[in-house]
């Protein structure tokens, strides 16, 4: 199975901002026998245990699960750059993954020091998701969405 990690911005968004497109592309993922790894989760457990968590450890931690995944899925929906967003785009190209994004973030996308470090960009999470299903799926099943 391919595993997938996804990345997108976090700082200054609503738990539902930051989880919904996660959930939806982890499902859909699921269902044509991805896994997926969500730095979302960790940081959901941080909350709910009220942990302290360094920016090292936080780092660390994403960096972990890039190493540890096939494809990196990178949502750039926002006009407001998230810094870390880019950071895990350079990680996960100098790491040798392919790197999709998504969104309407033209700026941001078509910077240099992204666009040089991505594989593949679309306008939406949909597309994106068909691009990784039809293209790294290790099963062989290429049904799209």
């Amino acid at each position: 199975m391919a595993t997938v990690y996804l990345a997108g911005k976090m700082t200054g968004l609503s738990l539902e901002e930051m989880s919904g497109w996660r959930k939806r592309a982890a499902g859909l993922l699921h269902d044509h026998g991805f896994n997926t790894l969500n730095p979302f989760e960790v940081f959901k457990i941080e909350i709910a245990h009220k942990l302290q968590t360094s920016t090292r450890e936080i780092v660390d931690s994403n960096k972990y699960q890039i190493r540890h995944s096939d494809v990196v899925l990178v949502e750039l929906d926002h006009a407001d750059i998230s810094i870390g967003t880019i950071g895990e785009i350079v990680y996960a190209k100098e790491q040798g993954k392919p790197v999709i994004c998504w969104g309407k973030a033209e700026k941001v996308i078509n910077h240099p020091w992204v666009w040089e470090h991505i594989t593949a960009a679309y306008n939406n999470l949909e597309e994106a998701l068909v691009c990784i299903i039809d293209k790294y799926n290790k099963s062989g099943d290429k049904n799209g969405l």
